[in-house]
């Protein structure tokens, strides 16, 4: 992650540190997609997300072992990983472990998405920003800072806390990013702050803080990652809610890097009966490197399954 950690572009196909686990294995313990959970080895133990995943089997779970400490609180998977390492080659045991995994009650979130001002600078003002949320991540139980979008990249910091965070930190992260002129909101009683910063001649989304309260955190990166003008969303940037007011398409994980194609856009055209030629042909995923490929199949196969259920 020293070299491809810098570039958002890359990181739009596995944009955040999670544990992948079949959906029956999620359900059979009680979670949902999304929860923090705190995962366990007899070596250590972290909070990641749990994610549902159909490439993985019951009974296995998965984590990408270049999330670490630039990105999370935490040093990543290789807490809960053996020491031992072959005694000629000298490779480390790296590559699995007995894990388990349990609840964990972190109420209090804080989420803050920032786009550079100035879109020839961009990329190392994100860098800047998120080398010093870095310094800041081993404050919470759980955080992570990553970066998002493709030709308008933006530093993206997630946090979760047993107790509210101090306001003292919530008031270093307004500075650290800027947002200390920006359309603020404020419930003391409730411990609840928002700032959102646009662009006065763009009307494009540049900057959320929330803490306390983070129910929009998904739809405003969304709004972000398009970089289309706010327009009437203004009113709602504060609102709790999951779902945006108006309505806006999830932009959705990219499968293809080359082109930036999106899962959202590879399903629609499966749904409306397109064969991965089609799909191919249309969008150009998997006609340049083709590492996507694997999963431009799986996700046709998903589809046709599905249109076999509903039929």
């Amino acid at each position: 992650m020293s070299r491809t950690g810098r570039s958002a572009r890359l990181a739009a196909h596995e944009p955040t540190p999670r544990l992948l686990l079949n959906l029956s294995d999620i359900e059979r313990r009680g979670f949902k997609p999304g929860d923090l959970a705190r995962i366990k080895s007899r070596r250590g133990e972290i909070i990641l997300p749990l994610e549902a995943s159909e490439e993985i089997k019951p009974g296995q779970a998965f984590i990408a072992m270049h999330w670490g400490a630039r990105s999370l609180s935490h040093a990543g998977v290789n807490e809960l990983m053996s020491s031992a390492f072959d005694p000629v080659s000298k490779q480390p045991e790296l590559k699995a472990a007995a894990i388990c995994i349990e609840p964990v009650d972190l109420p209090y979130r804080l989420a803050a998405l920032r786009a550079a001002d100035d879109q020839a600078q961009a990329d190392e003002q994100i860098l800047q920003w998120r080398t010093a949320l870095a310094k800041l991540l081993p404050q919470a139980a759980y955080a992570t800072v990553t970066l998002a979008g493709r030709e308008q990249p933006f530093v993206v910091l997630s946090m979760a806390h047993a107790t509210p965070l101090p306001k003292a930190l919530c008031d270093e992260l307004i500075r650290l990013l800027d947002l200390e002129g920006s359309t603020a909101y404020n419930d003391s009683r409730r411990g609840i702050i928002k700032r959102a910063k646009t662009d006065a001649a763009s009307d494009r989304l540049l900057g959320v803080l929330l803490a306390g309260e983070t129910a929009a955190a998904g739809w405003l990166q969304d709004l972000m990652a398009r970089g289309a003008p706010v327009g009437e969303l203004r009113r709602w940037l504060f609102a709790p809610s999951a779902k945006p007011p108006l309505a806006m398409a999830s932009v959705g994980r990219t499968v293809c890097n080359c082109f930036g194609v999106t899962e959202t856009q590879i399903n629609d055209m499966y749904r409306q009966g397109a064969d991965l030629e089609a799909v191919q042909a249309q969008l150009k995923c998997g006609t340049s490197c083709g590492s996507c490929l694997p999963e431009l199949r799986r996700m046709g196969a998903v589809v046709k399954v599905a249109a076999r259920v509903a039929g």
